[in-house]
């Protein structure tokens, strides 16, 4: 069965269901809503590390799971357009997210960070013990 998208939210139960049988690889992005100055969406970082992430599902017949819309940037607090977690929230959020997908027959997640996330986690590179 090939899926009409690589994207976990725009598949319905039954593509979700069959496809960690065929392939358990999922690819989670990482990023955030912040600032981008005058001419950018609040939301690049996100559609930059989803849209990274789907392209490498498609090659490798995997799918990309919901990307957090809040990730950790606390350094673009002063800036409107900016929502931040605290790294221990952001962390519990990804975490869960990867034990519900694996509690359906998801493999471990590759991941696709936004640039804050990194620094804004330590420098562990997205690393959560998920």
């Amino acid at each position: 069965m090939s899926l009409p998208t690589r994207i976990f939210s725009d598949l319905t139960q039954p593509e979700i269901k069959a496809q960690p049988k065929r392939n358990p690889l999922v690819f989670f992005p990482c990023a955030s809503v912040e600032q981008h100055s005058a001419h950018l969406p609040a939301s690049t970082d996100t559609l930059a590390a989803t849209r990274i992430c789907e392209l490498v599902a498609a090659l490798l017949d995997g799918f990309v799971l919901p990307a957090p819309s809040v990730g950790v940037t606390p350094m673009h607090m002063p800036y409107e357009a900016t929502v931040t977690f605290t790294p221990a929230t952001y962390q519990r959020v990804v975490v869960e997210i990867c034990e519900s997908a694996a509690s359906h027959g998801a493999g471990k997640p590759g991941a696709s960070q936004g640039d804050a996330i990194r620094r804004s986690l330590g420098d562990s590179g997205g690393r959560t013990g998920a």
